[in-house]
Parts: C-alpha cells; structure tokens; sequence
C-alpha cells in the first residue's frame, strides 16, 4: 500500500512539474489610450480563454507604475486571440472611426509582454447614426430560436437569393455565426 501512495505521489509532482514547464506568463501593457482619465476607466481583457466574457474580474488590467494599465496572467495556451472592452461588448476597442476592428492574436512560445495603443471604444461613437446596409433579401426567420447546447435563445437570420421566390431551383447552404455582423452595418458591433 505504502509502495503505490509513493507511486501515486511521484506521478503527481511529475504531473505538476509538467505543467510549470508549460506555463507561459503573459503581460500586456496598453501603452497608448482614447483621451481618458485612468481613474475613471475600468478595462478587461475578453478571451477564447475565458469564453470571450468582456467583464471577468480575474482578466481587470491595473494601473501599474508607470500609470499604465497592465494584465499579467499564466497561461497553458500557445495561441491567444482577445479583444479590449470597457465591461462589455457595447464598449469594445474599435478604430479611430468607431468600426469594430478584428480579434487580436498572439502565439505564446515563451514568457511575452506585448504593448498595446487602443484608438478608441464603442461607447464614444453611441450618437453615431449608421445608415443600414440590409438587403431586402435579408430575413429574421426566428427572433427567439431555442439552441439547446448553449441553453440560450438566439436570433435566426437567412439571406436568399434574389431568384429563390420565383423557382424550384435548388441552393447550397451556408451556415454563419453573428448574422447582425454579417448582414447589416447598423447592428454590426464589429463591422459587417
């Protein structure tokens, strides 16, 4: 008995040895912000890593003390793809235009420390008018479509050709995630 707790114990410690040689620390550094007062800004980072939640405490960047905001985490991951928000998607980092800009991506081969600039948030372009880009052949075929893997229910969008109505032709289907990102400028958060 004695033999296999050893036995169990050296395993163990191989196990969590393994893992440290893994870990990789990541710093990013937001060097660069929209004129905003540090103290008054509240910024987390939104990763695959953490299901893309825009306000996850355990992701809050600090003021450090060159009075820049700073997020240190250890990782396991080679790849890291996140976007800067203020606390939620409304608020996301976007252009100098107020368009959304693309997932950041990182491959992580060892300890990193990147530094950011971040041209603006969401949230100061709100008054914006965006003209829409919809095309008449864009249809919501369901507002409250019940997507039992995720227990949520999620808006089906369905954009046909222009000659669907009139034939028996057959066509291909394309499925695509985001349909108000794909099909329309005014309720893009990102961009269409």
């Amino acid at each position: 008995m004695m033999k296999k707790i050893i036995v169990f114990g050296l395993f163990f410690l191989h196990l969590l040895q393994v893992s440290a040689q893994n870990l990789k620390k990541l710093t990013i550094i937001i060097a660069e912000l929209p004129a905003i007062e540090l103290a008054d800004l509240t910024v987390y980072l939104a990763s695959d890593f953490n299901n893309w939640n825009p306000k996850n405490d355990a992701h809050q960047f600090k003021i450090n003390k060159q009075s820049q905001l700073q997020l240190t985490l250890s990782l396991t991951i080679n790849i890291v793809n996140f976007k800067i928000t203020k606390g939620s998607w409304e608020n996301v980092e976007c252009n100098n235009s107020g368009e959304g800009s693309n997932n950041r991506s990182l491959k992580l081969n060892n300890d990193t420390t990147i530094y950011l600039k971040i041209p603006a948030f969401a949230d100061q372009f709100i008054n914006k008018i965006v003209e829409s880009t919809r095309s008449k052949n864009v249809k919501i075929l369901d507002s409250a479509f019940y997507v039992q893997q995720l227990g949520a229910k999620r808006r089906i969008w369905v954009y046909l050709p222009t000659s669907y109505q009139k034939g028996k032709m057959k066509y291909p289907v394309m499925y695509m995630h985001d349909g108000q990102n794909l099909f329309n400028k005014a309720t893009s958060g990102f961009g269409e």
